[in-house]
């Protein structure tokens, strides 16, 4: 009888100490699903950055092609029509137009320049009630116009800068996207290292699972062998 209890208290103890692994491992593959799920978001942003990046790289030079040098005594733009040569001159002509179309309120988009092989637009709205009015200056690029900030307050040279400085940052903003296509390519990398691992106790987990479920069914037995003893030997 002691023999007997003594055994089934031994399976009892392994019975516990398994439980207590099996607690530990699945809360060690809790983790790992929990990080798994964590990865996702970041990968897709990674993968969305990567391809936004490759098209940028084109377009850009696409742009680069197009690009018609203004640098210097090279400097030609083209107002509502009429050719100029002078920075001066091109300014004020641009800035009056700004003024004029400001002043209208006008809404919609108007072609008022080309400079550098790039058309410039200006895009007014009113909004809500009263004088609410926006307008942007856009450079019309392959792929997306770009916002080039020209206030009325700006100077006729002023104007003319940002519009130059916006032209000769192609090249620049090229390597800023090869830069950034790099680096989420690297996250890309380890975001997917992380996506494609498997729990690393896997095989320890399932071993500790079969081996609590023989240690139940000993318990099991030796329950209906004491149940079937207490019979016969009432």
């Amino acid at each position: 009888m002691r023999k007997t209890l003594f055994k089934w208290k031994a399976t009892a103890d392994a019975e516990a100490g398994l439980e207590a692994d099996i607690a530990r491992l699945e809360r060690l593959r809790a983790a790992h699903d929990d990080d798994l799920f964590a990865v996702r978001r970041p990968l897709c942003d990674a993968e969305l950055e990567i391809e936004t990046a490759n098209r940028r790289i084109g377009e850009i030079g696409q742009d680069i092609e197009r690009l018609v040098p203004t640098s210097g005594d090279a400097f030609t733009m083209t107002l509502m029509g009429k050719p100029y040569t002078e920075r001066k001159d091109a300014g004020r002509a641009l800035m009056n137009e700004i003024l004029t179309l400001v002043q209208l309120q006008s809404q919609g988009e108007v072609h008022i320049a080309s400079i550098g092989g790039f058309d410039l637009v200006y895009e007014g709205e009113r909004f809500g009630r009263g004088d609410n009015y926006h307008y942007q200056t856009l450079l019309q690029r392959t792929g997306a116009d770009y916002d080039i900030e020209i206030a009325v307050t700006v100077t006729p040279l002023g104007a003319i800068s940002r519009l130059e400085h916006a032209l000769d940052g192609f090249e620049e903003e090229r390597e800023r996207y090869r830069q950034r296509l790099e680096e989420y390519q690297r996250r890309l990398s380890s975001y997917q290292s992380r996506q494609g691992g498997t729990f690393a106790f896997a095989d320890e987990l399932a071993e500790k699972r079969q081996k609590l479920r023989e240690v139940e069914e000993a318990l099991a037995k030796s329950a209906r062998d004491d149940t079937e003893a207490q019979r016969n030997a009432a």
